[in-house]
């Protein structure tokens, strides 16, 4: 049987992103870590939540965007959803965004 690829997985995947471009939430493949390289131009921002606000994170854009969770249990996999963290700290000042 042959080695089964995955992109991203074990098999190099690489998004590539242009001046003013944004980038949705999302968890990686397999909760894998990654590794984000700026070859070239201005500093990216990157914002983060910690694992212990997911809940907090998940019943917000179950709030904002519950067509997306009724599709798919998964749905921050689909790098679909794009939230304001400014928004999300206002309806929740207790979770914690890393910049």
């Amino acid at each position: 049987m042959g080695k089964l690829e995955l992109s991203g997985i074990n098999k190099p995947y690489l998004y590539v992103g242009g001046y003013r471009t944004m980038f949705a939430w999302h968890t990686e493949d397999l909760n894998l870590g990654s590794i984000n390289y700026l070859h070239y131009g201005c500093p990216k921002f990157w914002y983060c939540i910690s694992a212990q606000d997911y809940k907090k994170f998940d019943a917000y854009v179950k709030n904002k965007y519950p067509e997306a969770f009724l599709n798919c249990p998964e749905y921050l996999r689909h790098k679909t959803i794009l939230v304001n963290p400014y928004l999300l700290k206002e309806y929740n000042p207790n979770i914690k965004i890393h910049k």
